[in-house]
């Protein structure tokens, strides 16, 4: 990366302007990511959720639906061929 990152500024008929753009666009990045914190902390501290951070603990409900699910997507996989049966094994065990 950094040999690709040197050509670039030796090919490059102004270093200067390159430079400061690169460093704005850096700098603009990490303005962005800073805002996207602040929300998840300003969420957080009104006792809000936040994205990603995982749910509440599973319901009987939502166990049994998991069950049934995992049977019928069992189910279809018996019915695949058997090197798309074998994909589809490795795909949800291997990822």
């Amino acid at each position: 990366m950094r040999n690709r990152q040197r050509s670039i500024l030796r090919a490059c008929v102004k270093p200067k302007r390159y430079l400061y753009t690169a460093v704005r666009n850096q700098a603009l990045k990490h303005l962005a990511h800073e805002a996207v914190v602040r929300r998840s902390h300003a969420m957080v501290k009104r006792g809000g959720r936040v994205p990603g951070a995982g749910e509440g603990p599973i319901g009987a409900d939502d166990e049994v639906e998991a069950h049934e699910l995992a049977a019928a997507f069992e189910d279809a996989a018996v019915r695949l061929p058997a090197r798309c049966r074998e994909a589809y094994t490795l795909y949800r065990e291997e990822g």
